[in-house]
């Protein structure tokens, strides 16, 4: 039995709630988000070779003895979602102060990520996960973005087991970010059942 190749898309309401870590700047973000995917099951067909983004994990899989043979995984190609939003601020000191007023406004959300095996030692799995997010206020208002308050980009990556113990590092800046940042984390996370 061979699977074929999955192509995915999906367009669904949404409503959000984003706020910095002190909740003194808040808002309501509804909108409509689109998502699209694929995945190649057959890992020697053309879609697989495709995912460059899983070169360097193949690498590592073969030099590991995880695999036999160079295989980038078509099951691991990103997947993709943009996101229109309407934002409805509710409180935030920074854009009323630099704006003059907390008007609602358009903004379009750009996303990607993927997850992808690495190898396994003793009873562990480790993965390699990565993300990239995108925002952009349409028609920002002149002090906006002076200040460069208009547009914000977040990478994030991280390796994890099984177990739950992970090591990530981030770059960037989140909406309600004033500047960017890079953190280094290190951790461990449990899923209740």
């Amino acid at each position: 039995m061979e699977l074929s190749n999955q192509y995915y898309y999906g367009i669904s309401p949404k409503f959000a709630f984003e706020s910095n870590q002190d909740f003194s700047a808040k808002q309501f973000t509804p909108g409509i988000t689109i998502n699209l995917g694929a995945k190649a099951w057959n890992n020697s067909g053309t879609l697989s070779k495709l995912n460059i983004f899983d070169y360097p994990f193949a690498v590592l899989r073969l030099i590991t003895g995880t695999d036999r043979r160079f295989t980038p995984y078509g099951s691991t190609l990103p997947i993709v979602a943009i996101v229109f939003d309407y934002v409805v601020p509710s409180s935030d000191s920074v854009r009323s102060k630099l704006a003059g007023n907390l008007n609602p406004y358009p903004r379009i959300k750009f996303e990607t990520g993927f997850r992808t095996f690495i190898t396994r030692i003793k009873k562990e799995n480790i993965f390699f996960s990565a993300n990239y997010r995108f925002y952009q206020e349409l028609n920002a208002p002149a002090e906006i973005k002076k200040e460069e308050l208009d547009t914000h980009s977040y990478f994030v990556m991280a390796l994890q087991s099984t177990s739950g113990f992970y090591v990530s590092y981030a770059n960037g800046k989140l909406p309600f970010d004033a500047k960017g940042d890079e953190i280094y984390s290190i951790g461990f996370s449990y899923k209740f059942d």
